[in-house]
C-alpha cells in the first residue's frame, strides 16, 4: 500500500527569498542579523508562519529551546497543516522536559505526514522516556522502513532491543547496518559489541580485524578487538592489540595502560606489569583501579599477604565495607582457609563490585541516552527540508 501524501495548505508563506537569505544566516551563525530580520519581519505580520518557524529554528540553532517555544506554537497555530511546525515543537518540548505536550507534537506531525521520520524519531525518544519500549521501537521501524541507512535510529533501535531481552533482533539491525556501510565505524564498534555480549568471539574478531585492515590505526577499533581476545582468554593477541593502539599516542593515557597491564598479569610478566602501574596517576577515588591490579598483580605472583592488603583496602572504601570485610574474614577463618584462600575470596568481592558498579553505570547511561540522542532530531529536520527543496 502506497503511503499517504499530505495535501499541504500553505496559509502564510513569505517571500522564499528572505527564507533563503534567514537560512543563510543560521547556517553561517549570524544570529544577531537573523534575528534582527525576524524581528522585522514579524513587526509586520505577527502571525507569519514563515517567519514563527525561522524565529523558532534561530533559537533552537542556539539551544535557546525554551524561547523558541512561543514561536513554534504560534507556527503551528497559523498554519495547522504543516508537520515541519509540529515536529520543531515536539523537539523544544521534549528538550524542555514537557514530555506529554512533545509527544503531541509528534503525533500531530505524523498525522499530518506519516513519512515525517524526525517525527517518528521523536516519538521513539518520548515514548522510550517514558518507558514504553514497544512503542518506541515500532516507531524506529518505522523511521527505517522510510530510511534504512540511518545511523542513529539503528543504534537506539539496538539499544531498546537488547533492554527488552531481543538480543537477535538488535543483532541483526546491526548486522543490516554493516552490510550497507561497512566502514560505518559506530555500527562496526556496536555489533562486534553484541558479538562478544553473545559469546559470538570468532565473529566479533573477523568483523574488527576486517574494519582493522581498512583502518589500521583506530585505536578504538584496536581496543575493542583486544578486549575480544581478553575475553577468549587469548592474552598474548590481546597484548598485542593494546600495544597497536597506543602507539599513535606519545604519551598514552592511564586506562591504556590498565587495559595492557590486564593482559600482563596472567602471561606471568610482572615486572613490566609493575613497571606500568607505577607510572599510572590517578586522583583520588579513582585510584582504586590501580590497586585491583596490583591486587592481582601479587596475587598473580603469590604474595597473598600484600594482595589481601590491596583488596582489603578497595573494599573497605565501599558502603558497608568494613562489615563485609568482616563477614569474608569470619567465612575463610570457619572454613579452615589459609592467607591464599583469604585473598581469593577478597578478589572474587572486588570482582563482584566491579561488576554491580558497571551495572550502575549501564543504568545511568541508559538515563542520559536521552540527552546524546536530541541532536538527532535536528539532524532528521535538516534532512526533511533539504528533501523539500529538492522536490
Amino acid at each position: 500500500m502506497a503511503d499517504w501524501k499530505p495535501q499541504v495548505r500553505r496559509v502564510s508563506g513569505g517571500d522564499p527569498k528572505q527564507s533563503v537569505f534567514i537560512d543563510s544566516l543560521i547556517r553561517e551563525r549570524r544570529f544577531e542579523e537573523a534575528e534582527r530580520e525576524l524581528m522585522a519581519a514579524l513587526a509586520e505580520d505577527e502571525g507569519s508562519y514563515t517567519a514563527n518557524l525561522a524565529m523558532g529554528r534561530l533559537y533552537q540553532a542556539q539551544r535557546r529551546f525554551d524561547q523558541s517555544l512561543p514561536y513554534l506554537e504560534r507556527a503551528m497555530a497559523s498554519d495547522p497543516m504543516q508537520p515541519e511546525a509540529a515536529l520543531l515543537a515536539g523537539v523544544s518540548h521534549f528538550v524542555t522536559n514537557e514530555v506529554d505536550r512533545a509527544a503531541e507534537c509528534f503525533r500531530t506531525g505524523i498525522d499530518l505526514d506519516n513519512r515525517l521520520a524526525g517525527a517518528h524519531f521523536g516519538m521513539a525518544l518520548t515514548l522510550a522516556r517514558q518507558k514504553d519500549l514497544e512503542g518506541a521501537i515500532k516507531h524506529l521501524n518505522e523511521v527505517l522502513r522510510l530510511d534504512p541507512p540511518n545511523l542513529v535510529s539503528r543504534l537506539l533501535l539496538t539499544r531498546l532491543l537488547r533492554r527488552t531481552g531481543d538480543p537477535d533482533g538488535a543483532r541483526a539491525t546491526l548486522e543490516e547496518m554493516v552490510e550497507m556501510r561497512p566502514d560505518q565505524r559506530a555500527a562496526v564498534m556496536s555489533l562486534a559489541v553484541v558479538f562478544s555480549e553473545q559469546q559470538l568471539y570468532d565473529e566479533a574478531l573477523n568483523l574488527l580485524d576486517t574494519f582493522i585492515e581498512r583502518n589500521p590505526e583506530d585505536s578504538i577499533a584496536l581496543t575493542l578487538f583486544g578486549y575480544v581476545k581478553m575475553r577468549t582468554g587469548d592474552y598474548a593477541g590481546a597484548e598485542t592489540a593494546f600495544r597497536r593502539s597506543m602507539e599513535p599516542r606519545k604519551r598514552p593515557g592511564p586506562f591504556a595502560k590498565l587495559s595492557l597491564v590486564d593482559t600482563l598479569i596472567p602471561q606471568g610478566k610482572f615486572d613490566e606489569a609493575r613497571d606500568l602501574l607505577g607510572s599510572i596517576r590517578l586522583p583520588g577515588p579513582q585510584r582504586v583501579v590501580v590497586n585491583k591490579r596490583y591486587g592481582d598483580l601479587y596475587f598473580g605472583e603469590g604474595d597473598y599477604g600484600k594482595a589481601c592488603a590491596a583488596y582489603r583496602s578497595i573494599l573497605l572504601h565501599a558502603k558497608d565495607g568494613a562489615d563485609d570485610v568482616e563477614r569474608i574474614e569470619q567465612a575463610v577463618s570457619a572454613a579452615g582457609g589459609d592467607e591464599g584462600a583469604l585473598a581469593e575470596a577478597f578478589r572474587t568481592a572486588v570482582n563482584e563490585s566491579r561488576e554491580a558498579a558497571f551495572q550502575k553505570l549501564a543504568e545511568s547511561d541508559w538515563q542520559e541516552m536521552f540527552q546524546r540522542f536530541q541532536p538527532a532530531l535536528m539532524q532528521l529536520w535538516e534532512v526533511r527540508r533539504q528533501q523539500r527543496k529538492a522536490s
